[in-house]
């Protein structure tokens, strides 16, 4: 009989298992190193994409602050221009009302009466006259307060001579809405 060596055939048997028994770990291996990748990847790409978005985002934010900051110096505009058209309207109510008043006054005026002053000042006006007598202008200030544009009438002497008496007539403007006697 024949003796067969078998040696040889074992061990390349043997290294074909070691390098078989290798190969699943590497491939393991090699597919472990492919997902992670892969995972790698995509997180990257969800990355990117939310970099984009965000941004994005801050654009928008920069842009809606940037018209944010332009309303509210439209809007600060706008109550500036209220304000001034209050002051416009408030100044001709005024300018109307001392119209009023002084129509009032001047159509009941007596004919002996000399003015000497005309002041105004915010809510008051005051007449500086010159009378002959006193009693002269009493029924004309007495017309006076009966005037609806007239809420306060006083009256104060300054100087009283033997022919002329300066007096000092104290007005507060009242409302002029219901005067008739334009």
């Amino acid at each position: 009989m024949h003796d067969l060596n078998f040696i040889p055939w074992r061990e390349n048997n043997q290294r074909y298992k070691n390098i078989s028994q290798l190969k699943r770990p590497i491939g393991l291996l090699l597919l472990i190193a492919i997902t992670f990748g892969l995972i790698h990847t995509w997180l990257n790409h969800l990355c990117n994409q939310r970099l984009q978005k965000n941004n994005q985002i801050q654009r928008s934010l920069q842009s809606f602050s940037l018209q944010e900051d332009r309303y509210q110096q439209l809007l600060q505009q706008c109550v500036q221009l209220q304000q001034s058209l209050h002051q416009l309207l408030q100044y001709r109510f005024e300018r109307y009302q001392l119209t009023v008043l002084l129509n009032s006054i001047f159509l009941k005026w007596p004919p002996s009466v000399t003015l000497k002053k005309l002041a105004q000042q915010p809510g008051v006006i005051t007449l500086e006259i010159i009378v002959p007598t006193q009693t002269s202008v009493n029924d004309w200030i007495a017309q006076l307060r009966q005037l609806p544009s007239i809420k306060n009438v006083h009256t104060t002497i300054i100087t009283a001579a033997s022919n002329t008496t300066v007096m000092l007539i104290t007005l507060t403007p009242g409302n002029c809405d219901n005067d008739l006697s334009i």
